[in-house]
């Protein structure tokens, strides 16, 4: 007396989990925690890292020292909004809890950290080449 064993169709199978793309499918309640300055370090890294690599990509391609600057805080500042997106749509996918409150953390913590850094980095550059220039 032998009993069949169902055949699992793929209908049967459990699929990968879909992403959540919307912000507003995420954890909405703020926790304190670690996590949070975790990633508002994150933030800062990323976004100091990303704006010395775009202002030397910029210069060496021939932009003037101004406009590589600031193309590279513009492109430091979407570089750190997509990353912290793209680990929260990560978590979405099952590999952590997907919270909104963890991407606004890395990207104030580029605002509040590195962007003073970045923005006095570039004033002391611009006026020592100005300095440079007139001499």
């Amino acid at each position: 007396m032998s009993e069949k064993m169902p055949i699992e169709t793929p209908a049967d199978q459990p699929s990968e989990p879909k992403a959540k793309l919307n912000p507003k499918d995420w954890n909405q309640t703020y926790k304190m925690g670690v996590d949070k300055s975790e990633h508002a370090i994150a933030g800062a890294v990323i976004g100091v890292g990303a704006f010395f690599l775009g202002e030397t990509v910029l210069e060496g391609i021939g932009l003037s020292k101004k406009g590589a600057l600031i193309l590279a805080g513009i492109f430091a500042l979407v570089a750190v909004g997509g990353m912290m997106y793209g680990k929260e749509v990560y978590d979405s996918l099952g590999h952590g809890c997907a919270d909104v409150w963890d991407m606004l953390c890395g990207v104030m913590g580029f605002v509040c950290i590195a962007l003073p850094i970045i923005i006095a980095y570039a004033y002391i550059t611009l006026k020592k080449a100005e300095k440079g220039g007139k001499e």
